[in-house]
């Protein structure tokens, strides 16, 4: 996933505990380790643009909430998108993987 977004010319940003390493071979261009810091509440983030795009494979519905109280999201009217696959979340929504792609890959 990384790798898609640098070819598209996004900045990466990548949390974890234990694999920065790989992430930045990756690409990524920040890596946060989540056991010493919430992503919402990194400062440099926090100083920076809002997101275009947050995809989210661990929290969903309540990293939403922190993306938004913390205004690192770009409203979905300013092209803000919020992607969770998280799979415990109570608040399941289901699209298609087809219309997921179309969202991640302009084509």
């Amino acid at each position: 996933f990384i790798q898609l977004a640098k070819k598209e010319g996004a900045s990466f940003v990548a949390t974890t505990s234990t694999e920065k390493d790989l992430l930045l071979s990756l690409g990524a261009d920040k890596v946060i380790n989540y056991k010493e810091v919430n992503w919402w509440e990194d400062q440099e983030l926090l100083a920076a643009e809002p997101f275009d795009l947050i995809v989210d494979l661990a929290i969903g519905y309540e990293a939403w909430v922190h993306a938004n109280k913390s205004h690192m999201l770009k409203t979905r009217k300013s092209g803000g998108l919020f992607l969770a696959f998280a799979s415990d979340e109570p608040l399941l929504e289901v699209h298609s993987l087809w219309q997921t792609m179309k969202t991640l890959i302009p084509m």
